[in-house]
C-alpha cells in the first residue's frame, strides 16, 4: 500500500503526516508513507485543498487533519481503492466516485483559468499601451513562484538601492503565463534586474555574486542606474 501525504508544510500537514506514521505502525500495515511538499506535484495530483491525504494513487480527503480511526478506516483492505473483495459491483463505485471527483476538479480549474483571462484583459486593457513605450526608467526585480531566502534578499537589496532614485520599480513574477512574454523581450536566461528606459534595457547580472555583499550590490544597482 503506498500513502501520500500532501501538504506545504503547515501545522495541519504535520499533524496528518505524523498521525498517518502511528497509525501504520501501531496497526503494523504493509505500507510505505510518503509526504509530498512540492507545489507543482501536489497541483499535479489534483489537490485542492491541504492536507490531502491518498491512498495507492486515490485522494481520500483533503482540507483537513483526520482522526486515527478516520485514517485507519481508509488504510483498511476493504476501503483499499483496488479491492476486489467485493467483486465487479464494489470495483464500479470507486471509479464512478473517481470519475466524478475529477470532473468537478477540472471545472474548477476551468472555471479558475477563465476568471484569470478575464483579469488579465481588464488588466490589459486598463494599462493600455504603456509597457510597449515605457517612459522614464524602469526597474525589474524578476522573480518565480518558488522564492528561496537569497531571492528575498536580493529583492529587498534592490529596493533599498531604488530608495529616493526617480525610478518605476516593477516586481514581476515570469512563472506567470501572462509575465512570459518578459524572458523574451529581456533575453533573459536567469533571474536577474533589468533596466529599461527609452526602448533599451541593461541586464544587471552580477546581483547573484554581489548578493551576500550589501554595499558592493546597492553600489552596483545605482551603477547601472
Amino acid at each position: 500500500m503506498k500513502i501520500q501525504i500532501f501538504g506545504t508544510g503547515c501545522e495541519k500537514c504535520t499533524k496528518l503526516y505524523d498521525a498517518v506514521q502511528k497509525v501504520v505502525q501501531q496497526h503494523g500495515l504493509q505500507a510505505t508513507v510518503e509526504k509530498i511538499s512540492n507545489i507543482d506535484e501536489i497541483t499535479a495530483a489534483g489537490v485542492m485543498m491541504t492536507p490531502a491525504l491518498a491512498v495507492d494513487g486515490q485522494i481520500v480527503s483533503s482540507g483537513k487533519v483526520l482522526s486515527e480511526g478516520d485514517i485507519l478506516r481508509f488504510l483498511e483492505p476493504e476501503h483499499s481503492p483496488h479491492c476486489g473483495c467485493h467483486g465487479e459491483v464494489a470495483g464500479k463505485a470507486p471509479n464512478r466516485l473517481k470519475q466524478v471527483v475529477s470532473f468537478i476538479l477540472l471545472a474548477v480549474v476551468g472555471v479558475s483559468l477563465a476568471l484569470m483571462a478575464m483579469r488579465e484583459m481588464k488588466r490589459s486593457e486598463a494599462s493600455g499601451t504603456a509597457d510597449l513605450a515605457p517612459k522614464g526608467t524602469i526597474v525589474y526585480y524578476f522573480y518565480g513562484n518558488h522564492r528561496c531566502a537569497t531571492c528575498n534578499k536580493m529583492e529587498a537589496l534592490t529596493v533599498k538601492a531604488l530608495k529616493d532614485k526617480d525610478v518605476t520599480y516593477k516586481a514581476v513574477n515570469i512563472d506567470e503565463p501572462a509575465n512570459e512574454h518578459y524572458v523574451k523581450d529581456f533575453q533573459l536566461d536567469a533571474r536577474v534586474v533589468v533596466i529599461q528606459k527609452d526602448g533599451k534595457f541593461k541586464k544587471l547580472e552580477k546581483v547573484w555574486d554581489l548578493v551576500e555583499d550589501e554595499q558592493a550590490y546597492i553600489a552596483y544597482i545605482q551603477s547601472g542606474l
